[in-house]
């Protein structure tokens, strides 16, 4: 159900919510695959929407992060009959302000 007044925006709140919805259980999904499998010094912080934030050990090579975090919450979905993947994108900083994407 959708509340509010007919228009522009109350429609592009209900096109957007199976794929917002769908990016949050696979999210979700992600997690529950991943958290016996994170080394003991990963920590999960928050979940938000579509995005994860972790803390890892600034040692941490950011190939071990990229492989982790694509073999855990890239999970294949069934969309119209094909098997698609929802890409991610992995960004690393020392705090929020120096979050830049990973590049591998």
């Amino acid at each position: 159900m959708f509340f509010g007044r007919w228009g522009d925006d109350l429609v592009r709140e209900a096109i957007a919510y199976v794929p917002q919805s769908t990016v949050g259980d696979l999210l979700n999904l992600g997690i529950i695959r991943s958290w016996d499998a994170r080394p003991p010094e990963w920590k999960y912080l928050m979940q938000n929407h579509d995005s994860v934030v972790a803390q890892v050990p600034i040692d941490t090579p950011d190939m071990h992060i990229w492989k982790f975090f694509k073999h855990y919450y890239e999970i294949p979905v069934m969309i119209d009959r094909k098997w698609c993947k929802v890409p991610m994108d992995i960004q690393v900083g020392k705090n929020w302000g120096e979050m830049e994407d990973m590049i591998i």
